[in-house]
């Protein structure tokens, strides 16, 4: 059992903190028309969730096809790099798919967050708190 005595003889009374700082700017939607239109093999289907209209593209062709197009989006829309935070629920998690997207995204910051699986737990409560 590591206790807080245990945790400061081993690694010493000063542990880097791992609580997330950042400031998140407005979310604003990638345009994903110009994908649609580009190719027979990605269709934009409607998702919303909480009043919240999501850009959501299906895939009809590999997988690792889907991943390239979704970097190349990305890439194109912040052509100077960007943090990405994917959550996956713990499905998809243990299928890898969540850790997949990061590496197709590229991008040295990237984090990943996993979630209860499943409608019963699409709650406020799994995603976040009131901090």
């Amino acid at each position: 059992r590591m206790g807080k005595f245990t945790v400061h003889s081993v690694f010493g009374p000063s542990l880097q903190s791992k609580n997330v700082q950042e400031a998140v700017q407005p979310w604003k939607p990638v345009n994903v028309n110009d994908v649609t239109e580009e190719s027979d093999e990605i269709v934009k289907i409607p998702f919303k969730i909480g009043g919240l209209e999501l850009p959501m593209l299906t895939h009809n062709g590999k997988y690792e096809d889907a991943l390239a197009a979704f970097a190349d989006l990305m890439a194109a829309k912040y052509p100077k790099g960007f943090t990405p935070i994917v959550s996956v629920g713990e499905t998809c998690d243990s299928l890898g798919y969540g850790q997949d997207m990061l590496d197709a995204l590229g991008q040295e910051n990237g984090l990943l967050f996993t979630h209860k699986s499943g409608e019963t737990y699409k709650r406020f409560d799994n995603y976040g708190s009131s901090r």
